[in-house]
């Protein structure tokens, strides 16, 4: 609208302008030779000037067409604004009906929620005791455990150090078992010699018996005939004979002082020290005990019990050691 308004105004100043020059020059020319040429100008003007009024009033109906067309589109958009304002109200009413409504359920929910989250930090609550309350347990049961384990630690302590004890008393047993094997071979050797010089001394014992029965009866003749006496004595090898007391038996021989208790399968240098310090020292202390002996001294020695003594046999090997070495009854 504006547009055609200052294109009418426009058109407005050009006819002004046109006018203005149209009577400049009608002005100037009527007064000559050329007034003739001048009214063929000015005819030629009037009639660019009709025109012009033509084109202006063709101008101003298009104006007033288009005004008519602008009311018409003005009316047709106030209308369409109305019912666009009018659903919009409705729109906006709606959204507050639809918004209280969704305020009212989100305060419902946000009062349900909140008792929920009430009931379970309740909920929470009680078990974070619960869970409280067991830690605690735990806590005491582990120190109790602690103290228990450091026992325990103590306790294994001990027994791999009685470990250590009873793996070197095995290497020395397996040792002087290696050992006890050559020597027993050994030993079985010097039996048999033993047993043969026994035989043999045996033999030679009763052929001195019978010399010196024969000796006596050569004693008694000869006291009863020193001719006889003489002559015996005469007689070369007879007169150390006659001249020698007659020997007595063998006396059984002492045990010793200490024997070596090593030799029992089982002892090492460990407990021979500590059966030292328990007053056995000879295989007879140790082959005359009792049941009850047995259980007393296992009570003396470290790492040992009663069953080990018994099962390895300690006091019969004293035993069989102190009559292969000593000839007599422990």
């Amino acid at each position: 609208m504006t547009y055609l308004i200052m294109q009418f105004l426009l058109c407005l100043i050009a006819a002004a302008i046109i006018g203005a020059i149209v009577g400049w020059l009608l002005r100037g020319f009527f007064g000559g030779d050329g007034g003739k040429a001048a009214k063929a100008r000015v005819s030629e003007l009037e009639g660019l000037l009709s025109a012009e009024a033509k084109a202006t009033a063709d101008a101003r109906a298009q104006i007033k067409g288009l005004e008519g067309t602008l009311a018409n589109t003005r009316t047709e958009l106030e209308g369409k604004a109305a019912s666009a304002e009018n659903l919009l109200m409705l729109l906006k009413s709606q959204t507050e009906r639809e918004r209280g409504s969704l305020d009212m359920q989100m305060r419902e929910r946000a009062g349900d929620t909140s008792r929920r989250q009430s009931i379970q930090l309740g909920q929470i609550a009680s078990v974070e005791a619960a869970w409280r309350a067991k830690v605690a347990r735990a806590e005491a049961s582990a120190l109790d455990y602690q103290i228990a384990l450091e026992g325990a630690q103590k306790q294994i302590g001990e027994m791999h150090r009685a470990l250590e004890s009873a793996k070197a008393d095995i290497a020395m047993t397996v040792r002087f078992a290696d050992d006890g094997q050559q020597w027993q071979q050994k030993l079985r050797s010097a039996e048999s010699q033993m047993s043969a010089l026994q035989n043999d001394l045996a033999a030679s014992r009763a052929a001195r018996a019978t010399l010196e029965a024969e000796l006596a009866a050569l004693k008694a003749q000869a006291m009863s005939s020193a001719p006889l006496a003489s002559r015996l004595i005469e007689v070369p090898g007879l007169q150390p004979l006659m001249a020698a007391p007659v020997a007595a038996p063998p006396a059984p021989q002492v045990p010793m002082s200490e024997d070596d208790l090593k030799d029992i399968v089982g002892i090492g240098p460990v407990l021979e020290r500590q059966l030292h310090a328990a007053g056995i020292k000879t295989f007879r202390d140790l082959a005359v005990l009792t049941s009850q002996g047995v259980l007393a001294l296992a009570e003396k020695l470290e790492h040992v019990f009663g069953d080990r003594i018994t099962r390895e046999r300690w006091v019969e090997q004293a035993a069989d050691l102190h009559r292969k070495k000593y000839q007599t009854e422990p």
